[in-house]
Protein backbone atom coordinates (compact mmCIF):
# COMPACT_ATOMS: atom_id res chain seq x y z
CA UNK A 1 0.00 0.00 0.00
CA UNK A 2 1.33 3.08 -1.03
CA UNK A 3 1.85 5.63 1.95
CA UNK A 4 0.87 9.33 1.15
CA UNK A 5 1.15 12.83 2.65
CA UNK A 6 -1.40 16.21 2.03
CA UNK A 7 -0.03 19.60 1.49
CA UNK A 8 -3.06 21.53 2.72
CA UNK A 9 -3.60 24.94 3.07
CA UNK A 10 -2.00 24.88 6.52
CA UNK A 11 1.04 23.55 5.46
CA UNK A 12 3.84 25.51 3.39
CA UNK A 13 5.33 26.86 6.12
CA UNK A 14 6.28 30.48 4.18
CA UNK A 15 5.43 32.25 0.83
CA UNK A 16 8.00 34.08 -1.04
CA UNK A 17 6.51 36.96 -2.63
CA UNK A 18 10.43 38.67 -3.48
CA UNK A 19 10.69 35.16 -5.64
CA UNK A 20 7.09 34.76 -7.68
CA UNK A 21 7.10 32.09 -10.25
CA UNK A 22 7.55 33.01 -13.67
CA UNK A 23 4.12 31.57 -14.19
CA UNK A 24 1.04 32.06 -12.73
CA UNK A 25 -1.24 28.75 -12.39
CA UNK A 26 -5.11 28.27 -12.44
CA UNK A 27 -5.09 27.81 -8.70
CA UNK A 28 -3.20 31.53 -8.86
CA UNK A 29 -5.92 34.63 -8.83
CA UNK A 30 -3.61 37.66 -8.27
CA UNK A 31 0.25 36.68 -7.49
CA UNK A 32 1.88 33.83 -7.86
CA UNK A 33 4.87 33.47 -4.69
CA UNK A 34 6.53 30.30 -4.61
CA UNK A 35 5.72 28.32 -1.37
CA UNK A 36 8.93 27.34 1.02
CA UNK A 37 8.17 23.70 2.41
CA UNK A 38 10.30 22.91 5.60
CA UNK A 39 11.26 19.95 4.09
CA UNK A 40 10.20 18.57 0.85
CA UNK A 41 13.05 16.59 0.42
CA UNK A 42 12.23 14.40 3.68
CA UNK A 43 8.48 14.13 2.11
CA UNK A 44 9.94 12.62 -0.39
CA UNK A 45 11.90 9.92 1.50
CA UNK A 46 8.90 8.89 3.97
CA UNK A 47 6.26 9.33 1.14
CA UNK A 48 5.44 7.61 -2.14
CA UNK A 49 3.16 10.24 -3.63
CA UNK A 50 2.90 14.07 -1.84
CA UNK A 51 -0.71 15.36 -2.59
CA UNK A 52 -1.22 19.20 -2.74
CA UNK A 53 -4.63 20.97 -2.57
CA UNK A 54 -3.58 22.95 -5.31
CA UNK A 55 -0.88 23.76 -8.06
CA UNK A 56 -0.29 27.13 -6.16
CA UNK A 57 0.80 25.71 -2.66
CA UNK A 58 3.82 23.46 -4.59
CA UNK A 59 7.18 24.78 -4.79
CA UNK A 60 8.43 25.86 -8.90
CA UNK A 61 11.34 22.98 -9.07
CA UNK A 62 9.15 19.49 -8.41
CA UNK A 63 5.32 20.36 -10.10
CA UNK A 64 6.03 18.13 -12.86
CA UNK A 65 7.58 15.50 -11.00
CA UNK A 66 5.19 11.80 -11.14
CA UNK A 67 5.02 11.89 -7.45
CA UNK A 68 3.84 14.97 -6.96
CA UNK A 69 0.16 14.74 -7.27
CA UNK A 70 -3.10 17.89 -7.14
CA UNK A 71 -6.28 17.60 -6.54
CA UNK A 72 -7.78 18.74 -9.11
CA UNK A 73 -6.20 16.94 -12.22
CA UNK A 74 -5.50 13.77 -10.35
CA UNK A 75 -8.96 12.83 -8.45
CA UNK A 76 -11.84 11.81 -10.03
CA UNK A 77 -15.15 15.19 -10.49
CA UNK A 78 -17.06 13.37 -7.26
CA UNK A 79 -13.78 13.09 -4.82
CA UNK A 80 -12.80 16.73 -5.87
CA UNK A 81 -16.37 18.19 -4.69
CA UNK A 82 -15.97 16.08 -1.61
CA UNK A 83 -12.52 17.07 -0.73
CA UNK A 84 -13.60 21.19 -1.68
CA UNK A 85 -16.33 20.83 0.95
CA UNK A 86 -13.92 19.10 3.31
CA UNK A 87 -11.47 22.63 3.36
CA UNK A 88 -14.69 25.29 3.10
CA UNK A 89 -16.09 23.46 6.06
CA UNK A 90 -15.97 25.78 9.62
CA UNK A 91 -14.92 23.49 12.27
CA UNK A 92 -15.81 25.04 15.37
CA UNK A 93 -13.37 25.31 18.06
CA UNK A 94 -11.69 27.48 20.92
CA UNK A 95 -10.01 30.49 20.09
CA UNK A 96 -8.14 31.44 23.27
CA UNK A 97 -6.11 28.25 22.84
CA UNK A 98 -4.68 29.28 19.73
CA UNK A 99 -3.66 32.72 20.64
CA UNK A 100 -0.46 32.13 22.75
CA UNK A 101 0.49 29.56 20.28
CA UNK A 102 0.70 32.17 17.16
CA UNK A 103 2.10 34.73 19.00
CA UNK A 104 4.69 32.24 20.00
CA UNK A 105 5.34 31.74 16.52
CA UNK A 106 5.54 35.24 15.80
CA UNK A 107 8.31 35.60 17.96
CA UNK A 108 10.16 33.06 16.43
CA UNK A 109 9.30 33.92 12.90
CA UNK A 110 12.74 34.83 11.27
CA UNK A 111 14.63 32.27 12.96
CA UNK A 112 11.28 29.65 11.40
CA UNK A 113 11.98 31.48 8.12
CA UNK A 114 16.08 30.63 8.43
CA UNK A 115 14.90 26.57 9.55
CA UNK A 116 13.31 25.94 6.46
CA UNK A 117 16.44 26.46 5.09
CA UNK A 118 15.66 29.64 3.02
CA UNK A 119 19.36 30.99 3.03
CA UNK A 120 18.31 34.26 0.89
CA UNK A 121 15.80 35.57 3.91
CA UNK A 122 18.03 38.16 4.99
CA UNK A 123 18.60 40.12 1.79
CA UNK A 124 17.19 43.61 0.95
CA UNK A 125 14.08 43.58 -0.27
CA UNK A 126 12.87 40.21 1.68
CA UNK A 127 9.05 39.33 1.39
CA UNK A 128 8.60 36.13 3.38
CA UNK A 129 5.56 36.14 4.96
CA UNK A 130 3.37 33.15 6.25
CA UNK A 131 0.06 33.48 4.45
CA UNK A 132 -1.05 32.98 0.52
CA UNK A 133 -2.67 34.87 -1.95
CA UNK A 134 -6.16 34.12 -2.99
CA UNK A 135 -6.44 30.18 -4.29
CA UNK A 136 -8.74 28.49 -6.68
CA UNK A 137 -9.32 25.44 -5.81
CA UNK A 138 -12.40 24.20 -8.40
CA UNK A 139 -15.14 26.97 -8.70
CA UNK A 140 -14.04 27.65 -5.13
CA UNK A 141 -12.02 30.24 -3.25
CA UNK A 142 -9.82 30.17 -0.66
CA UNK A 143 -6.77 31.47 1.59
CA UNK A 144 -3.68 29.56 2.62
CA UNK A 145 -1.91 30.27 6.07
CA UNK A 146 0.48 28.37 8.71
CA UNK A 147 -0.72 30.00 11.74
CA UNK A 148 -4.72 29.78 11.73
CA UNK A 149 -6.29 27.06 13.34
CA UNK A 150 -9.05 26.76 11.18
CA UNK A 151 -7.00 26.07 8.26
CA UNK A 152 -5.09 23.37 9.86
CA UNK A 153 -9.00 21.75 10.95
CA UNK A 154 -10.13 21.85 7.53
CA UNK A 155 -6.86 20.51 6.29
CA UNK A 156 -7.08 17.86 8.85
CA UNK A 157 -10.63 17.05 7.40
CA UNK A 158 -9.73 17.06 3.99
CA UNK A 159 -6.45 14.58 5.02
CA UNK A 160 -8.77 12.03 6.55
CA UNK A 161 -10.90 11.64 3.74
CA UNK A 162 -8.11 10.89 1.37
CA UNK A 163 -6.62 8.64 4.27
CA UNK A 164 -3.31 10.39 3.96
CA UNK A 165 -1.30 11.97 6.88
CA UNK A 166 -1.04 15.71 6.82
CA UNK A 167 1.62 16.97 6.70
CA UNK A 168 2.67 19.55 9.54
CA UNK A 169 5.08 22.14 9.85
CA UNK A 170 6.69 24.28 12.59
CA UNK A 171 3.92 26.64 13.10
CA UNK A 172 1.19 24.56 12.77
CA UNK A 173 2.37 21.83 14.77
CA UNK A 174 2.39 24.74 17.73
CA UNK A 175 -1.88 25.76 16.80
CA UNK A 176 -2.77 21.80 16.62
CA UNK A 177 -1.24 20.90 19.95
CA UNK A 178 -2.86 23.95 21.54
CA UNK A 179 -5.83 23.20 19.87
CA UNK A 180 -5.39 19.37 20.75
CA UNK A 181 -3.33 19.41 24.26
CA UNK A 182 -1.71 16.35 25.73
CA UNK A 183 -0.52 16.04 29.05
CA UNK A 184 3.03 15.28 27.50
CA UNK A 185 4.94 16.22 24.67
CA UNK A 186 4.72 12.71 22.75
CA UNK A 187 7.71 13.59 20.54
CA UNK A 188 10.17 13.39 23.46
CA UNK A 189 8.60 11.14 25.54
CA UNK A 190 9.16 8.60 22.54
CA UNK A 191 12.26 9.84 22.29
CA UNK A 192 13.40 8.93 26.06
CA UNK A 193 11.57 6.05 26.84
CA UNK A 194 12.79 3.04 24.96
CA UNK A 195 9.40 1.31 25.49
CA UNK A 196 8.05 3.43 22.18
CA UNK A 197 11.09 2.58 20.59
CA UNK A 198 9.28 1.31 17.62
CA UNK A 199 6.99 4.42 17.23
CA UNK A 200 9.29 6.69 16.66
CA UNK A 201 12.88 6.96 14.32
CA UNK A 202 14.41 9.95 14.52
CA UNK A 203 16.11 10.68 10.92
CA UNK A 204 19.16 13.84 9.88
CA UNK A 205 17.83 14.32 6.08
CA UNK A 206 20.18 15.63 4.23
CA UNK A 207 18.11 18.52 2.24
CA UNK A 208 19.57 20.94 -1.00
CA UNK A 209 17.21 24.22 -1.70
CA UNK A 210 16.94 26.67 -4.67
CA UNK A 211 15.16 30.19 -4.43
CA UNK A 212 12.20 28.06 -6.21
CA UNK A 213 12.34 25.06 -3.92
CA UNK A 214 14.08 22.17 -3.37
CA UNK A 215 16.65 20.82 -6.18
CA UNK A 216 15.24 18.72 -8.98
CA UNK A 217 18.21 16.53 -9.34
CA UNK A 218 18.27 15.25 -5.46
CA UNK A 219 14.46 15.09 -5.29
CA UNK A 220 14.28 13.06 -8.16
CA UNK A 221 17.21 10.98 -7.31
CA UNK A 222 15.02 10.65 -3.70
CA UNK A 223 11.97 9.56 -5.25
CA UNK A 224 13.45 7.41 -6.76
CA UNK A 225 15.70 5.64 -4.99
CA UNK A 226 15.62 1.48 -4.23
CA UNK A 227 16.87 2.48 -0.89
CA UNK A 228 14.15 5.32 -0.49
CA UNK A 229 11.73 2.23 -1.29
CA UNK A 230 13.20 0.02 0.90
CA UNK A 231 13.09 2.27 3.96
CA UNK A 232 9.33 2.78 3.53
CA UNK A 233 8.69 -0.80 3.49
CA UNK A 234 10.64 -1.43 6.72
CA UNK A 235 8.72 1.43 8.06
CA UNK A 236 5.55 0.00 7.03
CA UNK A 237 6.51 -3.37 9.07
CA UNK A 238 7.19 -1.87 11.44
CA UNK A 239 11.28 -2.43 11.52
CA UNK A 240 12.62 0.28 13.05
CA UNK A 241 16.09 -1.19 13.76
CA UNK A 242 16.56 -2.21 9.68
CA UNK A 243 14.94 1.16 9.22
CA UNK A 244 17.44 2.44 10.78
CA UNK A 245 20.48 0.47 8.70
CA UNK A 246 18.66 1.29 5.94
CA UNK A 247 18.30 5.14 5.87
CA UNK A 248 22.26 5.75 7.49
CA UNK A 249 23.10 4.11 4.58
CA UNK A 250 20.80 6.50 1.75
CA UNK A 251 21.72 9.65 3.79
CA UNK A 252 25.47 9.30 2.85
CA UNK A 253 24.03 8.93 -0.91
CA UNK A 254 22.07 11.77 -0.54
CA UNK A 255 25.20 13.41 0.81
CA UNK A 256 26.81 12.60 -2.08
CA UNK A 257 24.31 12.75 -4.66
CA UNK A 258 23.90 16.73 -2.97
CA UNK A 259 27.72 17.61 -3.49
CA UNK A 260 27.66 16.34 -7.28
CA UNK A 261 24.68 18.60 -7.65
CA UNK A 262 26.32 21.81 -6.53
CA UNK A 263 29.96 21.05 -8.45
CA UNK A 264 27.45 21.16 -11.44
CA UNK A 265 25.01 23.32 -10.89
CA UNK A 266 24.70 26.53 -12.85
CA UNK A 267 22.94 28.18 -10.34
CA UNK A 268 23.13 28.70 -6.39
CA UNK A 269 21.82 25.60 -4.54
CA UNK A 270 22.31 25.69 -0.86
CA UNK A 271 22.73 22.45 1.54
CA UNK A 272 21.22 22.07 4.57
CA UNK A 273 20.31 19.50 7.26
CA UNK A 274 17.17 19.02 9.00
CA UNK A 275 15.84 16.39 12.03
CA UNK A 276 12.56 14.86 10.72
CA UNK A 277 10.63 12.96 13.63
CA UNK A 278 8.43 10.77 12.12
CA UNK A 279 5.18 9.35 14.19
CA UNK A 280 3.67 6.05 12.62
CA UNK A 281 0.43 4.43 13.60
CA UNK A 282 2.12 2.99 16.79
CA UNK A 283 0.86 6.41 18.21
CA UNK A 284 -2.55 6.16 16.82
CA UNK A 285 -3.95 2.88 18.51
CA UNK A 286 -3.72 0.76 15.09
CA UNK A 287 -2.20 -2.71 15.45
CA UNK A 288 0.64 -1.94 17.86
CA UNK A 289 1.94 -4.64 20.06
CA UNK A 290 2.64 -4.67 23.27
CA UNK A 291 3.90 -3.09 25.53
CA UNK A 292 3.58 0.06 23.39
CA UNK A 293 -0.26 -0.88 22.86
CA UNK A 294 -0.78 0.59 25.97
CA UNK A 295 0.66 3.84 25.88
CA UNK A 296 -0.62 4.19 22.93
CA UNK A 297 -4.32 3.83 23.84
CA UNK A 298 -2.69 5.88 26.78
CA UNK A 299 -1.84 8.91 24.39
CA UNK A 300 -5.42 8.82 22.72
CA UNK A 301 -7.01 9.35 25.57
CA UNK A 302 -5.13 12.74 26.10
CA UNK A 303 -6.31 14.27 22.92
CA UNK A 304 -9.53 15.53 22.37
CA UNK A 305 -9.66 14.11 18.66
CA UNK A 306 -7.44 11.47 17.77
CA UNK A 307 -4.30 12.58 15.70
CA UNK A 308 -5.22 10.25 12.76
CA UNK A 309 -2.21 11.24 10.94
CA UNK A 310 -1.87 14.70 11.66
CA UNK A 311 1.41 14.23 14.03
CA UNK A 312 2.48 11.55 11.24
CA UNK A 313 5.33 14.42 10.37
CA UNK A 314 7.08 16.96 11.96
CA UNK A 315 10.06 18.65 10.78
CA UNK A 316 12.24 20.78 13.17
CA UNK A 317 15.00 21.85 11.09
CA UNK A 318 18.51 23.51 11.75
CA UNK A 319 20.03 25.18 9.46
CA UNK A 320 23.90 24.38 8.67
CA UNK A 321 25.81 27.19 9.10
Amino acid sequence: MKKKVFIGLSSPTFYDYLHTRPRKVSSDLKSSPNPILENAVGLAIFYDEIWFACESLCPETIRQHPKVKFLERDLCDLDLKACITALKRKIPFDGDRENQARLDNSKRYWEAVSDTGAYWGEEEGRRIDNHSHALKIGSETFLGSSNRADFILSDLDCANLLEMDLALNTFNLNIYNAIFPNQFDPLIQATNNTICSSALINCSVPNAITRFGPDDSVFDFVSTSSTSKDFRKYISDRSPDDAYRCYSQFSKEIDSHIKSVLKRSAYEVRPFEGLAKVFWDALRGVVIPSPVESIGKWYLSQVEVPPNGAAAFLYDLKSRK
